[in-house]
C-alpha cells in the first residue's frame, strides 16, 4: 500500500471524496427543491379551487379550451404526461403502488422534470394573474389521477393570443371604420351640410352682386389672417346690423313735441360735441347718445328745460355703454352749469333707459362709414371729411329718419368726390355696401344741401373741431354742387 505524502493529505483527501459527496448532496438537493415545488403548486391549487365562488357549479364544456388561452399550434410547446406528474408529487399509481416512491431514471429524467415543474410553476402564477384559470383546470395541472387522461399542453404567457371576447369587443370598437360605416358617415356629413345651407339665410348682398374677382380687391380676403378684422364674419356682423335698422324707426317726433324746436335740437347736439372735449369720450360714443335723444323724444313729450339734461343723460348712459370709463355725476352737473343736481339724473337715466326698453345696440353710421372706408381702402383724409359730413347730419333734424347705412355711405361718396375721385362709387364699395348709387341719390342730395347751409355762430363746435390741423383741416375742402357730384357717376 502506497502511502501518501503528509504535506499533500488533505489535497488528496478532497481529490478521492469530494467527487461523490457533491455528486449525492446535488441530487438529494435537487429533489428535495422537486419536492417543495411540487407541494407549493399542489397548495396552492387547491387553495384557489376552494376560494373560487364557483367551485359548487357544474363547469360548462368549454371550460378546459379556454384555459390560459392556450396556443395549441405554438411551436415552443412542453407536454407534462400525467404519470411523470403522478411520480414526482410522490403520489401512487394507477396500478396500486401505494408506498412507490419517485424513482430516479438518471440525470437526464431528473433534467427533464426539473424544467417541467419550473415551467408549470411559472405557467400557473401568469395563469392566476390573468385570471382565465377555473377551478378545473387547476385540478387538471394539478395532476389528479382521475381527471388527467391526456398530456397537457401549456405555452408562453408572452405568446398567449387574445381571447375570443376580447377579439369581439375590438370588432365592436372599431366597426365604424368600414368602408360601409365611413361611406355612411361621409352620407350624414353631406346631410348636415344641407341642413346647414338650409339654415343659414342668404346674404343680401350676394343676391344682388357678384362676387369680387380679384383678391387684392375684397378687404375681408385679403386680411383674412388678422384677427382684429374677423374677416370671417364682417359682411354677416355688418348686413345683421343693417336688418337691425329697422327696429329703431325715428319718425317725424317734432310735430308732437310742442316746446321744442328743431334749432334747439341743433343747439343740442352742437352742446354734446362741444361736452366731448371736456368729458373726453369717443366719437361712437357721441353718435349713440344723439340717438338716444332721439329715440326718447319719439315717445315722450318734454320741455325745454328738460332738453339739456336729456342730453347729458345720454351721454352718460352712453359712457357706460361704448366708452371706456364713464364720467361722474358731479362733471356733468359741472357741465350743464349747476341748473341740475345729482338726483335729476338718478331720475333721467332711469326714465330714458325705460323709455327706450334699455336696448342700447343701436346700428350707428360711424360703425357703418368705418367699415366701408376699410373695404374701399380709402385714404384717411377722405374718411375725416365723410366724419365732418356725418357729424354736420347729426345737428340737422332733416336727417334723422335716414337709414344709418345709406347716410354713411353717402357722406363717404360725398368725400370722395370732395376730393377728386372720378369714380366715387365703385364696385367694391357698391359691394361691400350691398347699395348701388341710385340707391343713395336722395340720401346725398339732402346732405349736400346740409353742407351748403351758412353756418351759424352759435352753431360752431363741429366746424371748430374739424379745423384743427390733428383732423386735417377738413372743414376747409371746396363744396361741389349736387349735379358735379353726379358727373359722370350716375348712368
Amino acid at each position: 500500500m502506497e502511502m501518501l505524502p503528509a504535506n499533500n493529505t488533505d489535497k488528496a483527501w478532497e481529490n478521492v471524496f469530494m467527487p461523490s459527496i457533491c455528486k449525492d448532496l446535488v441530487n438529494v438537493i435537487g429533489q428535495n427543491v422537486q419536492n417543495e415545488n411540487l407541494n407549493i403548486m399542489a397548495t396552492n391549487g387547491k387553495r384557489k379551487a376552494e376560494n373560487n365562488d364557483a367551485r359548487n357549479v357544474e363547469p360548462k364544456r368549454s371550460a378546459f379550451s379556454k384555459l390560459t388561452n392556450v396556443n395549441f399550434d405554438h411551436t415552443n410547446e412542453i407536454i407534462i404526461h400525467p404519470d411523470d406528474a403522478v411520480k414526482q408529487r410522490g403520489e401512487p399509481t394507477k396500478r396500486g403502488d401505494k408506498h412507490n416512491d419517485v424513482q430516479q431514471s438518471g440525470a437526464q429524467t431528473q433534467q427533464e422534470a426539473k424544467i417541467t415543474m419550473k415551467t408549470t410553476c411559472r405557467k400557473l402564477e401568469n395563469s392566476d394573474n390573468s385570471k382565465n384559470i377555473t377551478s378545473k383546470g387547476v385540478e387538471n395541472v394539478a395532476g389528479t389521477s382521475e381527471s388527467i387522461k391526456k398530456p397537457i399542453v401549456a405555452s408562453a404567457v408572452e405568446n398567449v393570443p387574445p381571447s375570443k371576447k376580447v377579439t369581439e369587443n375590438k370588432v365592436n370598437r372599431h366597426r365604424f371604420w368600414t368602408k360601409d360605416s365611413l361611406a355612411n358617415m361621409r352620407q350624414k356629413s353631406q346631410k348636415t351640410k344641407e341642413l346647414l345651407r338650409i339654415m343659414v339665410p342668404e346674404k343680401k348682398n350676394e343676391s344682388k352682386l357678384s362676387r369680387l374677382s380679384n383678391d387684392e380687391e375684397d378687404f375681408d380676403k385679403s386680411n383674412r389672417n388678422d384677427p382684429l378684422h374677423v374677416s370671417q364674419y364682417a359682411m354677416d356682423i355688418f348686413n345683421y346690423l343693417k336688418e337691425r335698422e329697422g327696429a329703431f324707426p325715428i319718425d317725424d317726433y317734432m310735430k308732437r313735441q310742442v316746446k321744442l324746436s328743431k334749432k334747439m335740437r341743433a343747439i343740442l347736439v352742437d352742446w354734446m360735441v362741444g361736452a366731448q372735449e371736456t368729458v373726453e369720450f369717443n366719437n361712437e360714443t357721441l353718435y349713440l347718445a344723439v340717438k338716444i335723444v332721439d329715440l326718447f323724444l319719439c315717445k315722450v313729450v318734454i320741455n325745454k328745460q328738460k332738453l339739456q339734461l336729456l342730453g347729458a343723460t345720454a351721454i352718460f348712459i352712453a359712457c357706460k355703454f361704448d366708452n371706456r370709463t364713464a364720467p361722474l355725476i358731479e362733471e356733468l352737473v359741472y357741465v350743464c352749469g349747476d341748473k341740475y343736481k345729482y338726483d335729476d339724473f338718478i331720475r333721467m337715466e332711469i326714465s330714458t333707459l325705460q323709455t327706450i326698453g334699455f336696448n342700447l345696440g343701436i346700428p350707428l353710421s360711424y360703425e357703418f362709414l368705418r367699415r366701408y372706408s376699410y373695404c374701399g381702402r380709402v385714404a384717411t383724409t377722405t374718411l375725416v371729411l365723410a366724419r365732418y359730413i356725418l357729424e354736420i347730419s347729426l345737428m340737422h333734424y332733416d336727417t334723422v329718419s335716414f337709414s344709418d347705412s345709406k347716410t354713411a355711405a353717402a357722406a363717404l361718396f360725398i368725400a370722395l368726390r370732395m376730393f377728386g375721385v372720378d369714380q366715387g362709387w365703385n364696385f367694391t364699395l357698391e359691394y361691400s355696401s350691398g347699395y348701388k348709387l341710385s340707391d343713395l341719390v336722395e340720401t346725398i342730395t339732402v346732405l349736400n344741401g346740409v353742407l351748403h347751409r351758412k353756418p351759424k355762430s352759435n352753431l360752431n363746435n363741429i366746424r371748430e373741431k374739424y379745423l384743427d390741423k390733428s383732423l386735417y383741416e377738413v372743414a376747409r375742402v371746396p363744396l361741389m354742387t349736387t349735379p358735379d357730384l353726379f358727373k359722370d357717376n350716375l348712368d
